[in-house]
């Protein structure tokens, strides 16, 4: 079984993500954002219908990882995923 992510953010990269849309089919199995320690911030974004889940991250204290304003909706299995005893993500409304 081969989750497909809409979007990979490696070990050492930084995303700025800013009024986007990332959006699922609900028949392929997908994930919508998969963060592996880097540093990420998405704001009013939509992420939705994705068969695996909305948004994952993997992060350590270092990074820095940040969800504000945005809906993450209509994710099979999981919203929103963190890993990493360490880190300290922020959500915001």
């Amino acid at each position: 079984m081969n989750i497909l992510p809409a979007l990979v953010i490696n070990e050492g990269a930084e995303a700025i993500l800013n009024k986007c849309e990332i959006k699922g089919n609900k028949n392929h199995l997908t994930i919508g954002i998969l963060s592996r320690n880097a540093d990420l911030v998405v704001k009013e974004t939509k992420v939705h219908n994705h068969k695996a889940g909305g948004i994952l991250v993997q992060a350590k204290e270092e990074h820095t990882v940040r969800i504000a304003n945005s809906k993450i909706v209509f994710n099979d299995i999981v919203g929103v995923h963190f890993v990493g005893e360490d880190s300290s993500p922020s959500l915001e409304k």
